[in-house]
């Protein structure tokens, strides 16, 4: 098929779907179209899904010290778990001379 055909095609279904309007395909408007009352649309919104997560995210490791053992037990806790946010350390170190 041709492009030149692939036009025709195209333009013959057209010109039949203006003359049958109940067969002409409805506008398109979103995934959720007819769902809004059913929905809770800030659940779809990708900003505020993640204001909300972070807001209803548990503070564990708030920082509260109100002395100096208090902080080094604070930062003893806090490490590791920055190792596991980046995705951990090499086990070896690498020495590099120029």
């Amino acid at each position: 098929m041709t492009r030149r055909d692939l036009a025709r095609l195209a333009a013959g279904a057209a010109a039949f779907l203006q003359r049958r309007p109940g067969l002409a395909a409805s506008q398109y408007a979103g995934a959720l179209d007819g769902f809004e009352s059913k929905v809770d649309m800030t659940s779809f919104d990708p900003v505020q899904y993640t204001l909300k997560a972070h807001d209803d995210a548990p503070l564990r490791l708030a920082f509260r010290a109100t002395d100096r053992r208090q902080a080094e037990a604070w930062q003893m806790q806090l490490r590791p778990k920055i190792a596991e946010l980046l995705g951990g350390f090499p086990t070896q170190r690498t020495w590099v001379t120029c």
